[in-house]
């Protein structure tokens, strides 16, 4: 028997997951590590606002100081992601001084705040949909695993393995000998 619960569909190495069953094949199912983050994301994303919405005023503040940011999370560069649960104040006085800038003022941080409120407020609404997509994208993979442990002779069933209070990513592939078309004895059938 075999019990898979897909976790962490983004961390695997390649450009893109390419479908794994035939039908998948067929359908041309081709799945981007950007898209397959998204399965990976926890349905509840309350948790991360204030580092998200932190990290976005860091972000104002650093282009109102004049630093180019290298890369679309160059706002952390050199930052401990967790330090931006803290909120702006202390982010920003951790960012500025890896880059050695003077410590943020009252006023660099309230503007900072006010630039980023409108354009934060609308990706927030925004990324309320990833986790819809995400869900799906979930279940796309796990089905495309299914049917190819099916097409290879088992039987198999999907689930939930347990609630989603102990984890988002909780579909689960159950996969077994078809013990009727395997060749084995009415003996072999009892000790299953």
């Amino acid at each position: 028997m075999l019990l898979m619960v897909p976790c962490c569909l983004h961390k695997q190495a390649g450009l893109a997951r390419h479908a794994r069953s035939a039908a998948g094949k067929r359908a041309r199912l081709e799945l981007s590590p950007a898209a397959l983050k998204k399965a990976s994301m926890a349905a509840d994303s309350a948790s991360t606002v204030v580092s998200r919405r932190a990290r976005m005023e860091l972000r104002e503040l650093l282009r109102a100081r004049g630093v180019v940011l290298e890369t679309a999370r160059g706002e952390m560069d050199g930052v401990q992601s967790r330090v931006a649960r803290r909120g702006l104040q202390e982010l920003a006085r951790v960012a500025l001084n890896k880059r050695g800038l003077t410590p943020p003022t009252d006023e660099e941080i309230a503007a900072a705040i006010y630039a980023a409120g409108p354009k934060f407020e609308t990706l927030r609404r925004l990324s309320l949909l990833e986790v819809v997509y995400g869900d799906y994208l979930e279940l796309l993979v796990l089905l495309d695993r299914a049917l190819l442990l099916a097409e290879s002779g088992l039987l198999v069933s999907t689930c939930r393995a347990f609630p989603s209070a102990a984890s988002d990513r909780n579909l689960a592939i159950i996969a077994q000998p078809d013990i009727s078309t395997a060749g084995y004895s009415s003996d072999d059938v009892k000790a299953f």
